[in-house]
């Protein structure tokens, strides 16, 4: 008898500390958290990544511009992307996107050019690598596949890996991190290899079950220049019906070598 209360007793201790390890330590589960997923590249190539393992289907429309003067070109984008993940277990995830649709347009002082098609794909493995009450770490690695089907001069294959960190001292807010490095090669006969390293650092607060805003700033070093982008990021996230999310994010470089304007992106999440 005295086994079975004691067993009992374990089992409650143990499930009472996994209820309250900082992944499940969340003001709403059913609200989308972690860092604000907008980048500079293909698909979901180089954005944040939560330390947090979960399930989940999304679909956005991201759009950005593109204003460089000096060289005298322009251009505008659209992507149609479509992200998933998936838990397969308690520490181990497996997640992608695909752009459904690519358009763009560019111009520069002689040439116009559009392009419109498939665009690329990633996939993705992340493990759950440390968890406390407050703390998480994660380790992630994903490939760039390519997959467009709009005319190019060339294909893009590439690689990314990186740690994922997140404190949450409260169940209404955390503080995540990310230290990331990554390489893209054109395919072509003489392949262009570049690559480079994100770091980020960023906050989210749910003021309610409902809402939560998060702000991350990232900086984007050593593709084109010492410094591409220093990006501010802002995220607003609203959960509309039980598990059903609705975001709306934008981010802008404020400094560096990058010549993008700003880019936004609206984006629906349903978390399982």
């Amino acid at each position: 008898m005295k086994s079975i209360v004691a067993a009992l007793l374990l089992f409650a201790v143990s499930a009472h500390a996994e209820e309250d390890s900082a992944c499940k330590r969340v003001r709403e589960r059913a609200l989308v958290d972690g860092p604000v997923i907008l980048g500079l590249y293909d698909a979901d190539f180089g954005t944040g990544r939560s330390a947090c393992l979960r399930s989940e289907l999304a679909v956005y429309e991201r759009f950005g511009a593109t204003i460089d003067t000096p060289n005298f070109y322009g251009g505008v984008r659209a992507d149609t992307i479509f992200s998933g993940s998936y838990r397969l277990r308690h520490n181990m995830e497996l997640f992608g996107a695909i752009e459904l649709v690519h358009w763009e347009f560019a111009q520069n002082a002689s040439i116009k050019a559009t392009a419109l098609g498939l665009g690329q794909a990633t996939l993705g493995l992340q493990g759950l690598a440390f968890e406390s009450q407050r703390f998480a770490i994660s380790a992630y690695g994903r490939v760039l596949i390519p997959t467009a089907s709009w005319p190019t001069s060339a294909q893009t294959a590439g690689a990314e890996v990186g740690l994922a960190a997140l404190y949450r001292p409260r169940r209404d807010l955390e503080v995540h991190a990310q230290l990331s490095a990554d390489f893209t090669a054109g395919l072509t006969a003489l392949p262009q290899v570049r690559g480079g390293t994100t770091l980020m650092l960023g906050i989210q607060y749910a003021p309610a079950r409902w809402f939560a805003f998060a702000i991350d700033l990232a900086t984007v070093l050593c593709h084109r220049a010492a410094l591409d982008a220093f990006l501010p990021s802002l995220g607003l996230r609203f959960r509309v019906w039980r598990a059903l999310n609705l975001e709306l994010d934008a981010t802008a470089p404020v400094a560096g070598a990058d010549r993008r304007l700003a880019i936004g992106a609206l984006r629906v999440a349903y978390r399982y």
